[in-house]
Protein backbone atom coordinates (compact mmCIF):
# COMPACT_ATOMS: atom_id res chain seq x y z
CA UNK A 1 0.00 0.00 0.00
CA UNK A 2 1.54 3.46 -0.66
CA UNK A 3 3.31 4.62 2.07
CA UNK A 4 1.66 1.85 4.57
CA UNK A 5 -1.77 3.87 4.54
CA UNK A 6 -4.92 3.02 6.53
CA UNK A 7 -7.22 4.62 4.52
CA UNK A 8 -9.85 3.01 2.57
CA UNK A 9 -9.04 3.58 -1.58
CA UNK A 10 -5.59 3.51 -0.63
CA UNK A 11 -3.45 2.76 -4.02
CA UNK A 12 -1.26 -0.72 -4.15
CA UNK A 13 2.07 -0.43 -5.97
CA UNK A 14 5.47 -2.55 -5.64
CA UNK A 15 8.00 -1.56 -3.38
CA UNK A 16 11.34 -3.15 -2.46
CA UNK A 17 11.57 -5.23 0.76
CA UNK A 18 11.81 -3.47 4.27
CA UNK A 19 9.87 -5.60 6.89
CA UNK A 20 7.04 -3.39 7.20
CA UNK A 21 3.38 -4.75 7.86
CA UNK A 22 2.32 -2.68 4.46
CA UNK A 23 3.91 -5.75 2.87
CA UNK A 24 2.78 -8.50 5.09
CA UNK A 25 -0.97 -9.63 3.69
CA UNK A 26 -3.13 -12.23 5.90
CA UNK A 27 -4.96 -14.70 3.08
CA UNK A 28 -8.69 -16.23 4.36
CA UNK A 29 -10.30 -19.15 2.71
CA UNK A 30 -13.92 -17.96 1.55
CA UNK A 31 -15.31 -20.73 -0.27
CA UNK A 32 -15.84 -22.28 -3.55
CA UNK A 33 -12.30 -21.79 -4.09
CA UNK A 34 -11.71 -18.15 -3.41
CA UNK A 35 -9.74 -15.93 -0.50
CA UNK A 36 -9.67 -12.46 1.09
CA UNK A 37 -6.80 -10.82 1.19
CA UNK A 38 -6.48 -8.02 4.08
CA UNK A 39 -3.44 -6.05 5.45
CA UNK A 40 -1.30 -6.43 8.11
CA UNK A 41 -1.98 -2.85 9.02
CA UNK A 42 -5.58 -2.56 9.07
CA UNK A 43 -7.51 -6.46 8.54
CA UNK A 44 -10.61 -4.41 7.31
CA UNK A 45 -8.86 -2.92 4.24
CA UNK A 46 -8.34 -5.36 1.23
CA UNK A 47 -7.21 -6.00 -2.02
CA UNK A 48 -9.84 -4.73 -4.20
CA UNK A 49 -10.34 -4.22 -7.90
CA UNK A 50 -11.19 -0.43 -7.98
CA UNK A 51 -14.64 -0.58 -9.26
CA UNK A 52 -14.61 -4.02 -10.07
CA UNK A 53 -14.11 -3.03 -13.49
CA UNK A 54 -13.62 -5.65 -15.96
CA UNK A 55 -10.37 -4.54 -18.43
CA UNK A 56 -7.23 -4.44 -18.99
CA UNK A 57 -5.51 -1.83 -16.52
CA UNK A 58 -7.55 -1.94 -13.87
CA UNK A 59 -6.31 0.19 -10.98
CA UNK A 60 -6.04 -2.23 -7.53
CA UNK A 61 -6.45 -0.63 -4.21
CA UNK A 62 -6.73 -1.77 -0.50
CA UNK A 63 -10.87 -1.04 0.20
CA UNK A 64 -13.16 -1.25 3.46
CA UNK A 65 -13.93 -5.26 3.30
CA UNK A 66 -17.51 -5.85 1.59
CA UNK A 67 -17.34 -9.29 0.38
CA UNK A 68 -17.61 -8.32 -3.19
CA UNK A 69 -16.94 -10.12 -6.04
CA UNK A 70 -13.96 -7.46 -6.83
CA UNK A 71 -11.70 -8.44 -3.00
CA UNK A 72 -12.38 -12.55 -3.66
CA UNK A 73 -9.26 -13.89 -5.35
CA UNK A 74 -8.70 -17.32 -6.74
CA UNK A 75 -4.29 -17.94 -6.60
CA UNK A 76 -3.53 -20.55 -8.70
CA UNK A 77 -0.15 -22.19 -9.03
CA UNK A 78 2.12 -20.78 -11.49
CA UNK A 79 5.28 -23.19 -10.48
CA UNK A 80 8.57 -22.59 -9.20
CA UNK A 81 6.83 -21.72 -5.73
CA UNK A 82 4.56 -18.62 -7.43
CA UNK A 83 1.62 -18.60 -7.37
CA UNK A 84 -1.19 -16.08 -9.80
CA UNK A 85 -4.26 -14.27 -8.03
CA UNK A 86 -6.93 -13.81 -10.22
CA UNK A 87 -9.51 -11.77 -9.57
CA UNK A 88 -13.35 -13.04 -9.21
CA UNK A 89 -15.01 -9.98 -10.82
CA UNK A 90 -13.12 -10.06 -13.85
CA UNK A 91 -11.05 -13.27 -14.43
CA UNK A 92 -7.82 -10.96 -14.67
CA UNK A 93 -4.46 -11.59 -13.30
CA UNK A 94 -3.10 -9.38 -10.57
CA UNK A 95 -0.24 -7.70 -12.61
CA UNK A 96 2.53 -5.45 -12.14
CA UNK A 97 2.34 -2.48 -14.86
CA UNK A 98 4.67 -2.62 -17.32
CA UNK A 99 7.05 -5.61 -15.30
CA UNK A 100 8.56 -2.78 -13.84
CA UNK A 101 10.83 -3.49 -10.63
CA UNK A 102 11.22 0.17 -9.82
CA UNK A 103 9.74 1.46 -6.67
CA UNK A 104 6.17 3.20 -6.84
CA UNK A 105 5.06 0.82 -9.87
CA UNK A 106 1.55 0.29 -10.16
CA UNK A 107 -0.18 -2.67 -9.41
CA UNK A 108 -2.95 -2.94 -12.01
CA UNK A 109 -5.03 -6.20 -13.60
CA UNK A 110 -4.30 -7.39 -16.53
CA UNK A 111 -5.65 -10.72 -19.43
CA UNK A 112 -3.51 -13.72 -17.80
CA UNK A 113 0.26 -14.16 -20.30
CA UNK A 114 2.42 -16.31 -17.20
CA UNK A 115 4.66 -13.88 -17.53
CA UNK A 116 6.66 -12.82 -14.30
CA UNK A 117 4.45 -9.34 -13.82
CA UNK A 118 1.88 -11.89 -13.21
CA UNK A 119 3.79 -14.53 -10.77
CA UNK A 120 3.65 -13.65 -6.58
CA UNK A 121 5.39 -15.47 -4.04
CA UNK A 122 3.38 -16.06 -1.06
CA UNK A 123 5.85 -16.50 1.60
CA UNK A 124 4.35 -18.15 5.08
CA UNK A 125 5.83 -16.08 7.90
CA UNK A 126 3.33 -16.43 10.64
Amino acid sequence: MKGGSKISGTNVQLYHYNGSNAQIWNITYLKDGYYKISSKINTKLVLDVSGGKRINGANVQVYNSNNSNAQQWLIKEAGGGYYYLISRCNALNLDVSGAQTKNGTNIQMYKGNSSKAQKFKLDKKF
